[in-house]
């Protein structure tokens, strides 16, 4: 592959040139994306030239059972396991060795269920163990060289290209050997402040162009706070040690001859992530084709009930702590609603108008989110978006727990597993939110497609619930 599309000289990260660092992460991005599909592609290749073998040795009919030609039915079972075993990932790409093993661990299990049903079917005897057998091992084969060729010629040795990297100063000096991309947080007045909401949105305009980021931090005594403001995004963070102790780390690592902490993993790698958005794509576009003359309806009686418009769009905390509007079916009075979500709703609330209290009684009002989902500020499944003024109590959400800010990792959700375990409604007490806050912190650390599956079944259990007013 050529590199010069993603060659240019390494400037401090600044205002003036965040449009270009932003289009660079997006050329990087689309380049990974171009490579995991050409993974997919050798797989593909690699396996039909090994059917083919196998037709030639015995014929069609004898790998055919029943119509159905068994070197097409391993490959989707192919690339639905390597994308639960990361096969077309990064890590895939930056070493040959994981990148064919996780390939042959999917190919094995893809291999096994066919075999499976075949047994199943009563159809094992209609298929030539011969012809399946060479097949199967010259799939093998062809994986390894072909992919082995693959990575060889379009990726090379130096894969530091298509991984973007920041370092962050604070009062620390630029290790000499570093020629990267360099944010100095105290020239650009950016304090590692986790109490601070204002800090966050602007360390996430500057993190969510990277993969990893490093944090140089002259004071000791901030260390810990940079530690805390880098497990709030999803990416790879880590912390510069000279003779320090680790900060909650999670593994050891070195960057340019420096030891380092890695403090957080990110939450999904590139492959779950788009498990994920194909998931919320085509979940939230049936929905809201099928949901269509329910949405229309309570258009309607919401315009017949009180005047003022239909939606109620509200500032919420989204992914990487970044701000985004949230929309809903409006519920409240116009000249009452709480944009700021200081005040919690509570039963028979007057602020609640009569179309109000059925939809929110029924989590009806929650469906416009649903927009949210399909572009992009929003998933199916995730932690609850919560305004910036709520209260637990008579403290704010992040001053309950300093790990709060941690939940923004993943996408908010329409649903998530705090919901489903009945921890929803108001929050009169701060251990209404340190419920939530544990379980979803606990869904972003153990995240999975089918937990994501088994949680949206879960939420018809408790769409109607005794909370909602």
């Amino acid at each position: 592959m050529d590199h010069s599309v993603l060659d240019r000289t390494a400037t401090p990260f600044s205002k003036e040139n965040m449009t270009g660092f932003r289009r660079f992460a997006r050329r990087r991005q689309n380049v990974r994306v171009l490579l995991y599909a050409m993974l997919v592609l050798c797989d593909v290749i690699a396996i039909r030239a090994a059917f083919n073998v196998g037709l030639m040795v015995r014929g069609p009919q004898w790998l055919g059972p029943m119509g159905f030609d068994l070197g097409w039915m391993i490959l989707p079972i192919h690339m639905m396991a390597g994308l639960r075993w990361a096969a077309y990932s990064h890590e895939a790409v930056q070493s040959r060795l994981e990148s064919i093993g996780r390939a042959w661990r999917a190919f094995m299990v893809a291999s096994a269920l066919v075999c499976m049903l075949l047994v199943f079917l009563h159809a094992a005897p209609l298929v030539s163990r011969l012809a399946f057998g060479i097949s199967i091992v010259l799939a093998v084969a062809f994986i390894a060289i072909i992919r082995t060729l693959f990575l060889t010629v379009f990726v090379g040795r130096n894969k530091s290209w298509m991984f973007g990297e920041l370092l962050i100063i604070d009062q620390a000096q630029v290790p000499s050997a570093y020629t990267g991309d360099v944010f100095d947080a105290h020239a650009e007045g950016l304090v590692p402040d986790i109490r601070d909401p204002t800090q966050l949105p602007r360390l996430a305009e500057v993190v969510s162009q990277y993969d990893r980021v490093v944090v140089s931090c002259a004071s000791k005594e901030r260390r810990s706070d940079w530690a805390q403001m880098i497990k709030c995004y999803d990416v790879i963070g880590e912390v510069l040690l000279d003779d320090g102790s680790p900060l909650g780390a999670i593994a050891v690592d070195r960057f340019r001859g420096h030891d380092t902490v890695v403090v957080a993993r990110g939450a999904l790698s590139l492959g779950n992530r788009v498990k994920k958005r194909g998931m919320d794509v085509f979940v939230s576009a049936t929905a809201l084709i099928f949901l269509l003359p329910l949405l229309l309806l309570v258009a309607l009686a919401i315009k017949l009930d009180t005047r003022g418009p239909v939606f109620f769009a509200q500032p919420r905390v989204g992914r990487g702590n970044r701000m985004f509007r949230i929309l809903k079916f409006r519920s409240m009075r116009v000249d009452s609603s709480d944009v700021d979500g200081k005040r919690s709703t509570t039963r028979d609330d007057d602020r609640v108008t009569r179309v109000g209290r059925v939809i929110r009684a029924t989590s009806i009002d929650e469906l416009p989110q649903l927009l949210n989902v399909l572009m992009g500020d929003m998933s199916i499944v995730g932690p609850r978006p919560h305004a910036l003024g709520s209260l637990a109590g008579d403290k704010l959400f992040w001053e309950v727990d300093i790990g709060y800010w941690r939940r923004h990792a993943l996408k908010p959700g329409i649903t998530g597993l705090a919901q489903v375990r009945g921890f929803r409604g108001a929050t009169h007490r701060q251990t209404d939110l340190v419920n939530r806050l544990q379980s979803d912190l606990e869904y972003i650390s153990g995240w999975s497609l089918w937990r994501d599956i088994t949680i949206l079944v879960s939420t018809v259990r408790v769409v109607v619930h005794p909370h909602a007013y």
